[in-house]
């Protein structure tokens, strides 16, 4: 994956005139892998788990797990 543009700026003002920016910048290339599977329970329900990991760049994500559970109707 490749963010072309990831530079941004935030500014905030309150009632009191008070201002503040905010600049971050996550641009860059990184890449994200993972396994998953999908596993039909009954006719018409299935459960589901993916394990999914971000790596490189500037945004790291340790593991991320999915799990759930769908019916088809």
């Amino acid at each position: 994956m490749h963010d072309f543009r990831g530079e941004n700026d935030l500014g905030i003002t309150n009632d009191a005139g008070n201002s503040r920016k905010l600049t971050t910048d996550f641009g860059g290339t990184w890449f994200e892998y993972g396994i998953g599977a999908n596993f039909n329970v009954s006719e018409s329900t299935y459960i589901y788990a993916d394990f999914e990991r971000t790596d490189g760049g500037e945004i790291e994500q340790p593991w991320r797990v999915n799990l759930g559970m769908r019916y088809a109707f």
